[in-house]
């Protein structure tokens, strides 16, 4: 689990929507969509703009030598239907760690900071440092003020809360996992038990991919679905696809293997059946989805992690993606880090918790807790 969150003051909770609602319809900002958005290809530059001293909350900003993913933007009160990021703190504080509770024996670690058993070269997954979470009830309020939002939650409560039921994990839960597998086209959702164990409660199948197939993302245009260790960073319940969760795409581990190549970004779980570069999981699939990201976030999980992969790594197909891939030792040497990650987390059942390298390797370290 990585979680990250903002603080957002009491009296802004109250008067920030009483001050939207007496300004009326029309003063209420153009909604951010990701309508090019099915992958990383979308442009986000050409698609979010802002204003002279603002930045937007989805804007990549450029790549830094010091391998920071991704720069960080203030945290606004959202208004009725816009993209609510969970990014928090200004992009001059480059400071990234680990969560306490996917690291919980290496405590905080700014990004760059040696950490012991990988001297100078080792840094966390990306995870923003920001504050405690704010009450359950503020962001889901927030994210009810859409009707689509509203919509999924209508359809997607009582079966989330059988499929929850049958697993034996409590609904709603702060604490979920989602793994995608780009071979199997599915993306599994997991819940963590009384006893920190998780276990899977669905298997989303994922309706398309992009690209040319197996193998992380490279550059814009590549139409690629990535591949590696990310979290959901923005909730969008104004996207041309539905509804939409960003990823941190790309991650420190991308940025360092790209040198000065163009990664593109705006890479989502949506809905629709349209990807190049995303995973589109159909509007009832990612209804289901979105809700319980939502929930959990509300509930007080700040990182929810999505790892991707190019296939199950199990011994037998290990031996079949080595055996196919046999002259690329490069993609081999890749995916063997991804095999750390999970074979962690098939040992245990907790999320694995992961550094990054600065030559992009990543490093599995214990499993979450």
């Amino acid at each position: 689990m990585r979680r990250t969150g903002t603080v957002i003051c009491r009296w802004m909770l109250v008067t920030a929507p009483l001050l939207a609602l007496a300004a009326g319809a029309a003063a209420q900002p153009r909604l951010p969509t990701d309508s090019a958005g099915a992958s990383s290809d979308s442009g986000a530059a050409r698609a979010r703009t802002a204003a002279p001293g603002r930045r937007d909350s989805l804007v990549i900003p450029p790549r830094t030598a010091a391998l920071a993913p991704m720069a960080r933007s203030s945290m606004r009160p959202p208004v009725l239907g816009t993209i609510v990021a969970l990014s928090a703190a200004p992009a001059r504080a480059a400071g990234w760690a680990t969560s306490p509770a996917r690291v919980a024996a290496a405590g905080p670690r700014v990004l760059g900071t040696a950490i012991a058993g990988f001297g100078r070269a080792a840094t966390p997954v990306a995870v923003p440092v920001v504050a405690p979470a704010p009450a359950r009830v503020d962001f889901a309020w927030e994210q009810l003020r859409s009707t689509r939002v509203q919509g999924a939650r209508l359809s997607a409560e009582a079966p989330l809360r059988d499929l929850f039921a049958k697993a034996g994990v409590a609904y709603p839960t702060a604490h979920i996992y989602l793994r995608a597998f780009k071979r199997e086209h599915e993306l599994e959702v997991w819940g963590a038990k009384e006893d920190g164990h998780y276990v899977l409660v669905k298997t989303y199948a994922i309706c398309s991919l992009g690209g040319s197939g197996l193998g992380p993302k490279l550059r814009r245009g590549d139409e690629q679905v990535p591949e590696g260790f990310y979290h959901v960073v923005a909730f969008n319940p104004s996207s041309d696809y539905h509804l939409s969760l960003r990823l941190d795409y790309p991650n420190a581990a991308d940025l360092a293997r790209a040198g000065s190549t163009d990664l593109g970004g705006d890479i989502y779980l949506h809905g629709g059946c349209k990807s190049a570069g995303c995973l589109p999981l159909t509007d009832a699939g990612i209804e289901q989805v979105y809700w319980l990201t939502v929930q959990a976030r509300a509930a007080g999980e700040q990182s929810i992690p999505v790892d991707i992969f190019p296939a199950r790594l199990d011994a037998a197909r290990w031996v079949q993606l080595t055996q196919v891939f046999a002259g690329n030792r490069d993609l081999l040497g890749f995916w063997a880090d991804l095999k750390q990650g999970y074979d962690t987390f098939e040992r245990s059942h907790r999320p694995p918790d992961v550094m990054i390298g600065r030559d992009g390797r990543y490093h599995v370290v214990l499993a979450g807790h």
